[in-house]
């Protein structure tokens, strides 16, 4: 167990044995214990159970601390895109009976952070129907079934292997797309009218098309697109960070706050709206400078015939819209 979760572990354990919870003794107990074990589980690699004791925790006490600890656990599993769920929950939670000191809002603080990093590191996939499409032609990605206004649009999935299975009346294709962090992926899947359906066995991993092959030419591309994942997740957090801190100068207003002054005891309220007005700050500069830079490099690509870029941000997902 390193320092640094160890004095999580105490603080936290510190704010559950804090009278001002507000809550009976057999849950104050309770959320102890389970923060305790899924501290143990984490250490022993164990990072599906913790997160599930640290869910039942999280529960009873909606605080930051333990949001972030799930989204750090889910981190370690792979699972990135619900892991920005909970680093995005720990930043939209208000102040309340349950916080202690500056503990939850360095938490808030370091959610942002965390979630700034994650972003850029979450794959991007569109499946292309290549066929007369039909009102039943369904397409799910690892048994979850996209919406389908969705269903060939780019949406956000976590790196690794990917089962896509596309169905239309008896027609069942499947393939696995295997996909790295922060790529994005067209997968072109073909329905042929009036044929016999395809077998249920699972299809051998998408090969890369010439198209998303690196160039051997030029990395200006590859740098281009890092450049504008760099800037998209900026933008994202410096819109999550801006919104939620503006909501929190409303509800100063609404309390008793005037000409920018408050009462003495709106002081950790008052730090809190500082530092998520640092962290919205940041992160549209860093948005505009990466997305600058990225636009300037494949715009200036060498062996390109036309580029189309754009950048798509969205309350839960940042995706990357472009061609060559």
């Amino acid at each position: 167990m390193t320092k640094f979760t160890k004095f999580s572990l105490v603080a936290l354990l510190g704010l559950l044995a804090s009278p001002a919870l507000g809550a009976g003794e057999d849950t104050v107990t309770k959320v102890r214990e389970l923060a305790k074990q899924a501290q143990v589980d984490s250490s022993a690699g164990r990072f599906d159970v913790a997160v599930q004791k640290l869910k039942q925790a999280y529960q009873m006490a909606k605080v930051p601390t333990l949001a972030r600890n799930i989204a750090r656990n889910l981190v370690k599993q792979g699972k990135l895109v619900a892991a920005c769920d909970y680093y995005r929950e720990a930043l939209q939670l208000e102040q309340n009976e349950l916080w202690r000191a500056q503990l939850q809002q360095t938490a808030q603080h370091e959610a942002g952070a965390e979630l700034a990093v994650l972003l850029p590191r979450l794959s991007h996939l569109q499946v292309v129907i290549d066929g007369p499409p039909a009102q039943d032609t369904t397409v799910s990605v690892d048994n979850v079934e996209v919406p389908k206004n969705l269903a060939e649009t780019e949406w956000v999935v976590d790196p690794g292997v990917r089962h896509v299975v596309l169905k239309q009346g008896k027609q069942v294709v499947e393939r696995d797309v295997e996909l790295k962090e922060g790529e994005h992926r067209k997968l072109m899947m073909r329905l042929a009218a009036n044929s016999a359906p395809e077998p249920l066995a699972a299809r051998p991993l998408e090969p890369l098309s010439d198209a998303s092959r690196p160039s051997k030419r030029s990395i200006q591309p590859t740098l281009g697109w890092v450049s504008l994942g760099v800037g998209a997740a900026g933008l994202a957090v410096g819109t999550t960070a801006g919104v939620i801190a503006e909501m929190k100068l409303s509800k100063l207003h609404d309390d008793g706050c005037r000409d920018r002054w408050c009462p003495s005891s709106f002081s950790g309220r008052v730090d809190s709206y500082n530092q998520l007005l640092t962290v919205s700050t940041v992160g549209f500069i860093v948005g505009a400078v990466g997305a600058a830079a990225g636009v300037t490099l494949l715009l200036t690509s060498p062996h390109q015939s036309k580029t189309d870029v754009g950048v798509f941000i969205g309350p839960s997902s940042v995706a990357l819209k472009g061609g060559f």
